[in-house]
């Protein structure tokens, strides 16, 4: 019982701590912290999400310059879609995504269509449009 308790206790010590760490990151680099982020950060510890990843998902946020807490959830959002739960694999996965932008599967090639040019006086461009415009009524 002892040991669970000691286990707790760290567990809850290293939650604060993390919970700190991206507090300051984001308060020093984004804006100053509601109560509300404040809880939602502390929602993406609890769902399993390292506070390293938290951290670099606002890095990235940054480096794009769309400094909002909300373009750092959809980040993180992400992340938890694709079951990434850690800044390495993160990064992992920002590398294969920039890499598929540089060097994009092949692609489709688009069917090529050929025009005729065609001469016909004013009269008749206009008899064509007259006869066209009857045939959609």
């Amino acid at each position: 019982m002892k040991k669970e308790n000691n286990t707790s206790i760290n567990n809850n010590k290293k939650k604060k701590e993390d919970l700190k760490k991206i507090i300051d990151f984001y308060e020093n680099n984004i804006t100053l912290i509601t109560e509300f982020v404040a809880e939602d950060m502390e929602k993406y510890l609890e769902n399993g999400l390292e506070a390293d990843l938290i951290i670099a998902a606002m890095q990235e946020a940054v480096v794009r310059n769309k400094r909002s807490w909300k373009y750092v959830a959809s980040i993180l959002n992400n992340c938890i879609d694709n079951k990434i739960k850690t800044e390495q694999q993160f990064k992992i996965e920002q590398e294969e995504f920039k890499s598929n932008k540089k060097h994009p599967q092949k692609e489709q090639t688009k069917e090529k269509i050929e025009y005729k040019e065609v001469e016909m006086t004013e009269e008749e461009y206009k008899k064509k449009l007259f006869e066209k415009g009857k045939e959609d009524v």
